[in-house]
């Protein structure tokens, strides 16, 4: 994973940041899924998610502060896929009252689940934003 001035040297070196799915890239990321403990670890990942099954014990005191869902007070841009299936985008209402210092909110069209690659310029813009 980059840091910030990993992230910032890249994008003002012209880093190609665009996401291509070519046959290389889907071997490898089936590969990653050759794990017998894969399905395992995704659904029991998933039924915690929504309480279904219990989460790890020593995490309940995190989970307790969590649910209490206190404002986050760090500068913020929250960026969201129009097209996320897995957590589609909340109407901006909803997502300002959690934060006190909302820089700026933004839906991406044809945007899906995981931004960083399906929007790796909009997203390394938002990172940038708020380093500087």
């Amino acid at each position: 994973m980059m840091d910030a001035l990993d992230l910032r040297n890249a994008v003002l070196a012209g880093y190609d940041w665009t996401w291509a799915f070519d046959d290389a890239t889907y071997a490898r990321t089936a590969a990653s899924l050759d794990n017998p403990d894969f399905a395992a670890v995704v659904l029991h990942s998933y039924r915690v998610r929504i309480g279904a099954v219990a989460g790890d014990p020593t995490l309940e005191p995190l989970e307790a502060r969590l649910a209490e869902r206190p404002r986050i007070t760090v500068p913020t841009i929250a960026l969201a896929g129009a097209d996320d299936g897995v957590d589609p985008p909340s109407a901006p209402d909803k997502i300002a009252r959690h934060f006190s210092d909302l820089r700026r909110q933004k839906v991406l069209p044809g945007v899906g689940h995981n931004l960083p690659q399906e929007a790796s310029a909009e997203f390394a813009d938002a990172v940038l934003q708020l380093t500087n």
